[in-house]
């Protein structure tokens, strides 16, 4: 296997069955209109999701140009150029304009902490968040080099933070190559 690369095709993955099933399920369990995704891709889970979800509005942020545009017209040739927006900028510099009551991060796995505390503000009160791909196993599996060691060592501080965070609740299942969700912990009223 090569070392990990910034060539999109090959880190820009299409979500696995289980982890889009659970991700159905999930929009579902918290009646999901607004949807918010980092890292579209190519837009498969966009629209996946938009052809599951006809009432969900989308809102899908992507850095990579190329990605940007051939999943604007994925989302043209199925019609779902309405209930989708893409948006071709740098996460980091992506300012939501209103709250979501789904997150899915699946973007830059050296930012994740980064990403969290960006996005999880814009995160309705009763949403949640899916961060995907927390194994890292194509990283893990990849031949050792100092690239490698730095992402898989800021991954674990990553983990061992967002285990740890109490603004949220975390789950963390076996679903693809791992998943956590997080759910904002409930406020107690005054």
């Amino acid at each position: 296997m090569d070392t990990p690369t910034t060539d999109h095709a090959f880190y820009a993955t299409p979500l696995k069955d289980d982890v889009r099933a659970h991700l159905k399920t999930l929009c579902e369990r918290h009646h999901v209109q607004t949807f918010l995704e980092i890292g579209t891709g190519f837009g498969e889970t966009s629209a996946w999701l938009a052809l599951k979800r006809p009432m969900m509005k989308i809102d899908t942020v992507e850095k990579n140009a190329d990605a940007a545009q051939k999943a604007f017209q994925l989302f043209g040739s199925l019609g779902l150029s309405s209930q989708i927006h893409v948006y071709h900028e740098n996460a980091h510099r992506f300012y939501p304009v209103k709250t979501y009551d789904g997150i899915l991060l699946d973007a830059s796995k050296a930012q994740q902490q980064a990403l969290v505390e960006r996005f999880f503000p814009v995160l309705n009160p009763m949403g949640f968040m899916l961060i995907d791909n927390i194994h890292l196993s194509r990283i893990k599996n990849a031949p050792h080099s100092a690239s490698r060691e730095t992402l898989e060592a800021k991954h674990d501080a990553f983990m061992t933070w967002l285990l740890a965070e109490s603004k949220w609740h975390v789950e963390t299942l076996p679903l693809g190559d791992g998943i956590a969700v997080i759910t904002p912990v409930s406020k107690p009223f005054a």
